[in-house]
């Protein structure tokens, strides 16, 4: 099922939700599993300058009862429920901020806070250079990438299509005529491969990878198939905001832009990305605990620089241990997708209490391809190390994806 959100028409809320999301009763948090209406929470919570906190509809009632005991929201708005009474008004009002939840990729989900100027700002682009656009909601809504989508859609007075998933789509997208999409590098090979061969492609404006580790076979993919007129990849994370944008179709970024004084600073320390940005976030929820202290906030992620680029590997928090060895899953995943007929894989261990851990691989192959595990554990010994060749392999059609539409890594 499809559905297009038009950011031309005003907000329609149920009734009494309006008055919760203007703030004055203290933080509120929304569980609303219809778009449209996620849409309207969020625009009148941000004219408000109010505190929302938006919770993942995945999220069971259990856990919604130990969230809100853990983090003291004033009130729970749930879509399809009566309005709870609204508590008295605190004494002095809530700092304004949107919370968001972490993708929990390699752990259990944090709660963020961003100012809402701060986490709208980098989607202001699109008012002025993509005006009326017509987007793909390709990530978890509530996610940071998802949330950067709907600032820009609003931004430019746009639409928003949002579907079941990539199998479904292409046709979708065409029906919407849509110019811009944004999505995962797993988002874009499962929609590229359900893409029909007599369905002609969209004439996109822009092209934008992000979420996860962007590789350099699926800049290719995207660009031989779909002949954007402008393609991006973005590095940002729920904690730093948006830091990295790069548009010249290569993996990586220039190393240049570890030494430029501009408003995002970048540094790599020890392996590992630091950043230091104006849009990163405002802190954790209390019961999560502290951000990192002083201006550069460290991330999980790890980076190389190679022939003057710098290269995102992995994350320090999903790299395996195998017999002592340290793997990124990242770069034997990369390995893997570049074996022609692979769609994507997903690297993990599997764990036995008879021969302890292997590293093991979900793989996906294109329509018609055939492979076999030894061909292709033969190619990968010319690129691998021989303890990153993954010993357990098994042939699927999809690949476990967690909520949020990436790689689950647990």
């Amino acid at each position: 099922m499809a559905e297009l959100f038009d950011f031309n028409k005003p907000p329609q809320l149920p009734a009494g939700w309006t008055d919760a999301l203007r703030g004055a009763h203290g933080p509120v948090a929304v569980r609303a599993h219809s778009p449209s209406l996620l849409n309207d929470c969020l625009r009148t919570a941000q004219a408000g300058d109010a505190q929302l906190i938006t919770l993942p509809s995945h999220f069971h009632d259990s856990q919604v009862e130990a969230l809100v005991q853990r983090h003291g929201f004033a009130l729970v708005l749930a879509e399809g429920e009566a309005v709870p009474e609204l508590p008295t008004p605190p004494a002095e009002r809530a700092t304004g901020a949107l919370g968001l939840f972490t993708s929990g990729t390699s752990g259990e989900p944090k709660l963020a806070f961003h100012r809402w100027q701060r986490i709208g700002a980098p989607g202001r682009f699109a008012g002025e250079r993509l005006p009326g656009s017509r987007w793909l909601m390709a990530y978890s809504p509530l996610s940071y990438a998802g949330l950067q989508v709907f600032f820009a859609v609003q931004a430019a007075k746009g639409q928003v299509l949002y579907c079941d998933g990539p199998t479904t789509a292409p046709q979708a997208i065409v029906d919407a005529d849509l110019n811009v999409i944004s999505a995962t590098p797993t988002y874009w090979r499962m929609l590229a491969n359900a893409w029909p061969t007599d369905l002609p492609t969209p004439q996109l404006q822009q092209a934008t990878l992000g979420g996860e580790r962007v590789d350099q076979s699926t800049l290719d993919l995207v660009q031989r198939l779909f002949s954007p007129a402008k393609l991006t990849h973005i590095y940002a994370s729920t904690e730093v905001g948006s830091a990295i944008v790069v548009s010249d179709g290569r993996e990586g970024f220039p190393v240049h832009m570890l030494e430029r004084d501009g408003r995002v600073g970048l540094r790599v320390r020890d392996g590992q990305l630091e950043v230091r940005s104006p849009y990163r976030m405002l802190g954790y929820g209390a019961a999560d605990g502290a951000d990192d202290d002083g201006d550069w906030y460290r991330t999980p992620d790890l980076a190389e620089i190679r022939d003057g680029r710098v290269y995102i590997v992995g994350r320090s928090d999903a790299v395996v241990n195998v017999g002592g060895a340290k793997i990124p899953p990242e770069e034997v995943e990369a390995a893997v997708n570049r074996i022609p007929g692979v769609r994507d894989s997903r690297v993990f261990l599997k764990r036995s209490p008879i021969i302890g851990s292997l590293l093991s691989a979900e793989v996906a192959l294109e329509d018609g391809a055939e492979l076999a595990a030894a061909e292709l554990k033969a190619t990968l010994r010319e690129h691998l190390p021989a303890n990153w060749i993954p010993q357990y392999l098994v042939f699927t059609s999809d690949i476990t994806l967690n909520a949020n539409g990436k790689k689950s890594r647990r």
